[in-house]
């Protein structure tokens, strides 16, 4: 085998590879619910104050980045019992 076909494979298992990785977390992301889509599910954690746990009832949520702190797409996690709840997002990541 060639130098040359053997760098075009690898290049391509290089690329299939990314592409699985993204298509993964595209998916994952989606997996969430969306806030509506929360209280739809859950219209008893709906509350005066804001958003409640649907498995603790607890108001103390936490947010954290995706895939890093500083990722405009969120996941809202309690506090209490550490359940991710929904997904939010700055910007078109929807």
């Amino acid at each position: 085998m060639s130098t040359e076909a053997i760098i075009g494979i690898v290049s391509m298992a290089i690329v299939a590879g990314i592409v699985l990785f993204v298509r993964f977390y595209r998916d994952r992301w989606a997996s969430w619910p969306t806030l509506d889509e929360y209280w739809r599910e859950h219209p008893e954690c709906k509350s005066a104050g804001g958003v409640k746990c649907y498995r603790c009832s607890s108001a103390d949520l936490a947010q954290r980045g995706w895939a890093r702190n500083s990722d405009a797409r969120r996941i809202h996690i309690c506090n209490q019992c550490s359940t991710p709840l929904y997904r939010t997002a700055i910007g078109d990541w929807s």
